[in-house]
């Protein structure tokens, strides 16, 4: 069976509005780089099971459904190797679709309700509550801003955070770079409005310090256009990093 309705260019356009030209699971900018991956959620022709087979029939009825489509980088969508950290694996989502158990994939649309994915849909499921975004400092000046599952009060890794870091490969080298690069000017931002209040608190000339002051402020809304809105590229590890951030004040 071919499936043709999802890749009208009417479809990428749209979702690249929706997603305002971000891979919905890595939040990386492709607009400028490359054209978009349609991706299925459900893969639509086929699943690949736990023994690396590749199963048929796939969820073919959801193959131009609105929610089922997604906005993705290559690297995000089609399996390739790639470099985390000092290893190579086999990232990228492709057909592969694990379900919580290892449960057989549903064969018609009434089953997809009894389902428990263990990736994370971003137009379904709140990202934060599996995944967390964490800037850290490693020996020698080295930096990076890295993904991990969230772990519960037992230590016990979150299954969906988990299975999504690995599917999608969202720690592969050369997007935590580019993730790491984006944290580290907005780091500058947040210098540049520390700098505005802690001058104006040491100005003795009340014009002055308020004028610095409303010049703090404007750096605030700056920071939070320029990173912290959706549309931003990595606006998660942003909005983590701005909370960490804040909780130090």
């Amino acid at each position: 069976m071919k499936f043709k309705a999802y890749s009208d260019e009417e479809v990428k356009n749209k979702l690249n509005m929706l997603f305002g030209f971000k891979c919905a699971y890595c939040e990386g900018d492709f607009g400028a780089m490359m054209p978009v991956d349609v991706e299925h959620f459900r893969p639509k022709g086929g699943v690949i099971d736990a023994t690396g087979t590749l199963r048929f029939p796939g969820y073919w009825w959801l193959a131009s459904k609105w929610e089922n489509l997604l906005p993705s980088c290559i690297d995000c969508n089609r399996t390739r190797w790639q470099k985390v950290g000092t290893s190579k694996y086999k990232r990228g989502k492709e057909n592969l679709f694990p379900l919580l158990g290892g449960a057989p994939p549903a064969v018609d649309e009434a089953g997809v309700n009894g389902e428990q994915p263990l990736l994370l849909n971003p137009t379904e499921d709140q990202p934060s509550r599996h995944i967390q975004h964490v800037y850290i400092e490693l020996p020698g000046g080295r930096k990076e801003s890295i993904v991990q599952p969230v772990v519960d009060a037992g230590g016990t890794e979150d299954p969906k955070g988990r299975a999504s870091i690995d599917t999608y490969g969202l720690n592969r080298d050369r997007l935590v770079v580019s993730r790491l690069r984006t944290i580290e000017r907005m780091i500058a931002a947040i210098d540049n409005v520390e700098t505005f209040f802690q001058v104006a608190d040491a100005e003795a000339d009340p014009a002055k310090a308020a004028l610095l002051r409303s010049k703090g402020r404007l750096a605030i809304k700056r920071l939070a256009k320029n990173f912290l809105h959706w549309r931003n590229p990595y606006s998660a590890a942003c909005r983590a990093y701005y909370r960490s951030w804040l909780e130090t004040l």
